[in-house]
């Protein structure tokens, strides 16, 4: 999904926004955050979005990307 990342945020909270916007961030193996573009980011949170529809998207959520597991969780950002 995205090159050197282990697991992703995703959120509808996007920090730059004042409404409902999909927001993602990337983890690579040593915890750090990759940077991406604007693009990539939203297109990458509306696909997991649009994958785990059922999820609580009011709440932020982590997606391992080794093992597909989505869990709620606090969103990591800037």
């Amino acid at each position: 999904m995205i090159p050197g990342a282990v697991s992703v945020h995703v959120s509808l909270a996007d920090p730059k926004r004042q409404w409902p916007h999909p927001y993602m961030v990337a983890i690579d193996e040593h915890g750090e955050q990759l940077e991406l573009s604007r693009t990539t980011t939203k297109v990458a949170a509306r696909w997991v979005q649009r994958t785990w529809p059922e999820a609580d998207w009011t709440r932020p959520h982590s997606l391992d990307l080794a093992t597909g597991q989505l869990a709620a969780t606090a969103l990591r950002g800037r």
